[in-house]
């Protein structure tokens, strides 16, 4: 649970006891392969689930076989809180990446919560903040161009990766395939392809090797119009230079650069 206990640390500074209330209480934990769906759509949720390695990702699926991705859960966010108030999930979750997953039953939740009040308070503000991403979503979607779309995706995965330890200096894991980066922001894969090549051309990001290389993070977030007061973090999450952004040494050239047709198969 430590990446979990990191992120909420980002917020307020854990007691010894509360750190070890959310250990005893999320103790089971479950993994899955990618591709493997979590829970689906109108199943009776009956965890909250703490994902401690891997990537998940929220959809809808459509009588067409097309899928929307509405959400993309990461190491050390809490996911389906609001379980607790839903009699039946209203979407699925999948595994992007093989994942682990820290579980608790809703009634070990509810027991932690009463008795440390302040644990309450950080997984409400959390799906708050929840929400407040799912409408940085629908303004990506139905605002930006293709081209600001990926790249204010790419540019808050790498915020939300590196607050928990898991980006440095321009590179972080980004367990997606083209098709994933398509069903997260409305595009075909073929427009996807077109735009993370020219985002590759602009010197801005490389993929290779299951990450996220950023070039020129102040380029990117240009791009992207990218403003991380929504995802309501304390100061060091603030602006990509919170992290001590400095660009990568390796310059895109070579193998990496050249990494661009068809799908591109990351993992973490």
């Amino acid at each position: 649970m430590d990446i979990v206990i990191r992120k909420l640390e980002l917020r307020l500074a854990l007691s010894p006891e509360e750190k070890g209330a959310l250990r005893s209480t999320f103790a089971a934990t479950r993994e899955y392969t990618s591709g493997q769906d979590l829970l689906t759509e109108g199943e009776r949720p009956t965890f909250v689930g703490a994902l401690l390695r891997g990537a998940l990702c929220c959809y809808k699926a459509l009588p067409n076989g097309l899928r929307q991705i509405v959400a993309l859960p990461l190491p050390g966010d809490i996911l389906d809180l609001h379980s607790f108030s839903l009699e039946r999930i209203d979407h699925s979750i999948g595994a992007l990446a093989p994942s682990i997953l820290a579980i608790a039953t809703h009634a070990a939740v509810e027991e932690m919560t009463e008795a440390h009040p302040r644990l309450a308070m950080l997984l409400w503000r959390d799906a708050v903040v929840e929400a407040a991403v799912a409408r940085e979503w629908v303004v990506n979607c139905g605002r930006r161009d293709a081209h600001a779309r990926i790249a204010h995706m790419l540019c808050e995965i790498y915020v939300r990766a590196a607050a928990v330890g898991l980006a440095k200096d321009g590179v972080c894991p980004l367990p997606m395939t083209q098709s994933d980066v398509g069903d997260a922001t409305g595009l075909s894969v073929v427009h996807v392809n077109r735009v993370l090549q020219r985002l590759r051309a602009e010197n801005l990001i490389v993929f290779g090797s299951g990450r996220l290389t950023i070039h020129d993070w102040d380029g990117l977030a240009k791009a992207a119009g990218f403003n991380p007061a929504y995802l309501h973090a304390s100061d060091a999450m603030r602006g990509g230079r919170g992290f001590a952004f400095r660009p990568p040494v390796d310059s895109p050239s070579g193998s990496e650069a050249g990494h661009g047709g068809g799908e591109i198969a990351l993992g973490i």
